[in-house]
C-alpha cells in the first residue's frame, strides 16, 4: 500500500484563545506536555525555566508543575515534580496520570492520582539493564497505552540494536523496580507508506513522543528524524512497522483531543476550535 497525501478538508483555523499561560498556577512557565483524562480535565506540564536538567545530573532542586485544568481553563489541582518531568499520560485503565521524568538520564517514573490528588514515590528501571549515574545517558520519553499493554519510548539510542521502544512488563500498577522488554530497535525495518518499498530502515534515531491510534497502532516521533513511525499490532508476533518521511522534523506540538485541539504557541497553549485544523 502507498500512502498519498490528501487535501486537508477541515476548515482552516480563523481563530485562537488563550487556554493557559502558567501565571495562574503561582507563576509556572514554560509549558511543554498536555494531556486529557475521560472527563475532559486537562493536564498541562510546565518546565518553569529554571535549570531543570534532563539528564538528572545536576541535582539543583529545580522542579516541574504539572497542572490540572477543567474544560474551560479554572484549575482543579497542581503537582510539584522535582528535576524535569516530560511525557505524560492518563492510564485509561487505572486513570491515574504516568509521568516520566528526566529523558536524557537518569529516568524515573511518577504515578499521580488525580482522584486522590497524590504523587508516587519515584519509581526506578532495573538496573542494569539501564544506567544510572554521572555515565546514564539514555532515558524514558513518553508512554502510551494500547491493548492491555503499556509501552515506552527509550531516548538517545547510539548503537544499532539498542531499543527505541520498550513494554513495561510491571503492567498497569507498576511497584517496584520497573522492568522491560524490547518491542523495536535502532535499525529495524519496515514499509515505507511513501513509495511502497520494504525493508526500509525506520526513521527511529531520536525518538521521542510516543501515541496510540483506535486500533492499537503505535505512532512514534522524533524530534530529527523527519518521519512517523506506526507499530501495527505491538508487542505481538503480528507486530510490523511501516513510516511516513515528512518534509520537516517533527514532535508534537499540536494536541487533539475528540472535543477540542491545543498547539503551544511560546510560553502559553492556545485553544483551536472544534472542528478545525491548522496549517
Amino acid at each position: 500500500m502507498i500512502f498519498t497525501p490528501q487535501p486537508v478538508v477541515n476548515p482552516v483555523v480563523q481563530s485562537t484563545s488563550i487556554f493557559a499561560v502558567g501565571n495562574e498556577a503561582n507563576s509556572a512557565s514554560a509549558p511543554d506536555s498536555i494531556t486529557a483524562d475521560s472527563s475532559g480535565n486537562i493536564f498541562i506540564e510546565y518546565g518553569n525555566g529554571n535549570g531543570a536538567d534532563s539528564t538528572g545530573k545536576l541535582h539543583n532542586g529545580s522542579t516541574s508543575t504539572i497542572v490540572e485544568y477543567d474544560r474551560v481553563g479554572r484549575i482543579e489541582h497542581s503537582y510539584s515534580i522535582p528535576g524535569s518531568e516530560d511525557g505524560q499520560k492518563i492510564d485509561p485503565t487505572t486513570g491515574k496520570l504516568w509521568a516520566l521524568h528526566n529523558e536524557d538520564g537518569n529516568s524515573f517514573l511518577y504515578l499521580i492520582d488525580p482522584a486522590k490528588h497524590t504523587v508516587s514515590g519515584p519509581l526506578s528501571y532495573a538496573s542494569p539493564p539501564y544506567i544510572y549515574g554521572a555515565t546514564s545517558t539514555r532515558g524514558y520519553d513518553d508512554v502510551a497505552f494500547s491493548n492491555g499493554q503499556v509501552f515506552l519510548s527509550h531516548t538517545n539510542p547510539a548503537s544499532i540494536g539498542d531499543a527505541v521502544v520498550q513494554t513495561l512488563d510491571n503492567g498497569h500498577n507498576p511497584t517496584g523496580t520497573l522492568h522491560a522488554t524490547s518491542i523495536l530497535r535502532l535499525g529495524d525495518t519496515g514499509t515505507d507508506l511513501t513509495t511502497g518499498a520494504v525493508n526500509q530502515p525506520l526513521p527511529v534515531a531520536d525518538p521521542d513522543s510516543l501515541k496510540s491510534l483506535a486500533d492499537g497502532t503505535l505512532v512514534l516521533t522524533g524530534d530529527h528524524d523527519r518521519g512517523l513511525t506506526f507499530i501495527h499490532d505491538p508487542g505481538t508476533v503480528q507486530q510490523f512497522e511501516s513510516f511516513v518521511t515528512l518534509p520537516d522534523g517533527l514532535c508534537c506540538k499540536v494536541w487533539w483531543s475528540a472535543r477540542v485541539g491545543f498547539r503551544r504557541a511560546g510560553p502559553s497553549w492556545i485553544m483551536l476550535p472544534p472542528g478545525t485544523t491548522q496549517r
